[in-house]
Order: structure tokens, then C-alpha cells, then sequence
């Protein structure tokens, strides 16, 4: 009968001790004045810089997803000055500039009646600025299949060509050549002349020069008088 006296004993004073031991760590996380520990900082990553753009890859994606491929490849630049594309006199630039001029890729066959474009034909949509210029990438490719009708034919005379705009409305074409342009003062070619997209030229795709480049400059130019 001691023993289990005693058992009963020992068993209340360890409850007792516990009960005790909890109600003072709850105080102590009650007390506002106790300190708290610090948790440890999130660790700031290593910044890293920037990485320095070649000034003359100025297609950006267009050339680097495009220039794998056989094909004619080429820029269309023209001086700040002149303007950004507009098609309302000057009040607001065209949204997608580099789409104001339309480059195309012509067989040439004696038989004009068998002309036809060739290539796949892509363009950036806005130009970017190069030492006073504004400047557009275009490309005309082959797509890797050779069923495709629009591959660009080897040993063939191509000529590559620009004009403004790929309207279905000619007039509306023809405000991107003679009408203001969005910019300082609405610049706008002097009287007797028109914008022309300069640079046209014919060129020939080989394997052994897959590639091609043909570049071109929008400029003024007198308008040549009618007899």
C-alpha cells in the first residue's frame, strides 16, 4: 500500500512540475517585453548587368529566328528629321511604322505576265533609332521544306523592290509619299518633291551565297514633270 502511495505521489508532483514548466514558457510568450528572436534575412541576389546590345544586329528577334535560313535580308533607314510614318497629316504617327513600307521579292521572267513574289516576307513592326536614323529589318526566306511554293528559287534573277504602304486604298498609300509625318514641325517633303524608298536592285540566290542583302533609304526626290 506505501508503494502505490508513493507511485501516486511521484506521479503528482511530475504533473505538477510540467503544468508549472508550461504556464511559465506562456508567459513568456505573452510578455510583450520579452525579446524575440530574429529571423534570419532573406539573402539579396547578385545583380547581374545588363548585356551589351550589337548595335548592329538592329532586326533584333526577326534576324536571329531568320538568318538560319537561305535568303535576302535587309534594312530600310531614313534620317530622324524626316518623321515618323503617318497616314492622318502628321497628328499621330502609324502604330505599326516599319509596316508603312511594303519590300517585296519579284521573279523576273521574260514573260511578265509569270512574275510572282517569292519568299516568306517578315518585318519588324517599329523601327529602331541608330545614330540619327530610323531603322527597320525586313527578311524573305525559305521555310525548310522544299515542296514550298514560295522558297526562294536558286540561280534565278530576284528583284527586290520598296514602295510606301500595302493599303488595298492607293490614295491612302499616297499620303505616306506627299502628306506630313508625325514629328517636330510635321515635316513633309518641300514643294515638287515626294517621299521614295531608295535602293531597289535585283539579286540572285546561290548555294554558294545563300545569303543576300539588299538595304534601302527613304529620301526626297523631285517629282519628274509630266510632258
Amino acid at each position: 500500500m506505501r508503494k502505490i502511495k508513493k507511485a501516486l505521489l511521484v506521479s503528482i508532483s511530475t504533473f505538477l512540475l510540467l503544468a508549472s514548466m508550461a504556464l511559465h514558457v506562456s508567459a513568456q510568450r505573452a510578455d510583450p517585453t520579452s525579446p524575440r528572436p530574429t529571423p534570419t534575412p532573406t539573402p539579396v541576389p547578385a545583380a547581374k548587368p545588363l548585356r551589351t546590345l550589337n548595335p548592329n544586329q538592329i532586326g533584333g528577334l526577326l534576324s536571329q529566328k531568320m538568318n538560319q535560313f537561305p535568303g535576302i535580308y535587309g534594312h530600310i533607314r531614313w534620317r530622324k528629321d524626316l518623321g515618323l510614318p503617318s497616314t492622318d497629316s502628321g497628328r499621330t504617327p502609324d502604330p505599326i511604322n516599319c509596316g508603312a513600307i511594303r519590300v517585296r521579292a519579284i521573279l523576273v521572267t521574260r514573260d511578265s505576265a509569270q512574275e510572282r513574289d517569292v519568299g516568306h516576307y517578315g518585318i519588324q513592326d517599329a523601327p529602331k533609332e541608330e545614330n540619327g536614323y530610323y531603322v527597320c529589318s525586313y527578311s524573305f526566306t525559305d521555310r525548310g521544306n522544299p515542296n514550298d511554293q514560295l522558297n526562294l528559287p536558286r540561280n534565278r534573277p530576284i528583284l527586290v523592290s520598296a514602295r510606301f504602304g500595302s493599303f488595298a486604298d492607293e490614295a491612302l498609300n499616297e499620303t505616306l509619299a506627299l502628306q506630313p509625318w508625325f514629328g517636330p514641325g510635321n515635316p513633309q517633303p518641300p514643294s515638287g518633291s515626294r517621299r521614295v524608298v531608295d535602293g531597289s536592285r535585283q539579286v540572285e540566290i546561290t548555294d554558294d551565297q545563300p545569303h543576300v542583302n539588299v538595304d534601302f533609304e527613304i529620301v526626297y526626290r523631285a517629282t519628274r514633270m509630266r510632258p
